[in-house]
């Protein structure tokens, strides 16, 4: 957590979450949440008004429909288009999630790759495909 004390914006440190109530107030429908602060500035005192917020790292993620998913001798591979060539070649991945009709890819692909979402079961390596205008 990033720790902003309300009186001085331009005072801050760090915080780790020590706990959360197990109940939210009625009410409000909050929790109470316990931070503990990480070498905290002089100006934190006990009673201080502060600005709480949660900074977490996001990393980019690549979902695709389940249909592009082709399931082979025990690995998990997709078809990628070349853009040169228009042939297919199999890529294989690891899959993060599966969730309903589609999943997360955790590796094995890169952003703007050209993937094959339908008909992966009758294809072959080399073959040539014609994608729609501007893909999918």
């Amino acid at each position: 957590f990033e720790i902003v004390l309300q009186s001085l914006p331009t005072i801050k440190t760090q915080a780790k979450l020590r706990e959360i109530a197990p109940q939210s107030e009625g009410a409000t429908r909050t929790r109470r949440v316990k931070l503990t602060l990480i070498d905290p500035p002089t100006a934190f005192r006990l009673g201080s008004t502060i600005t709480a917020t949660r900074v977490a790292e996001v990393n980019p993620t690549i979902e695709l429909p389940i249909s592009a998913l082709l399931e082979k001798d025990g690995s998990e591979k997709v078809w990628i288009v070349d853009p040169q060539s228009s042939s297919v070649s199999t890529r294989e991945i690891k899959v993060a999630s599966k969730n309903g009709g589609s999943f997360t890819v955790a590796g094995g692909l890169e952003a703007g790759m050209r993937v094959v979402t339908a008909g992966v079961h009758s294809l072959s390596e080399g073959q040539k495909v014609k994608a729609p205008e501007g893909g999918v």
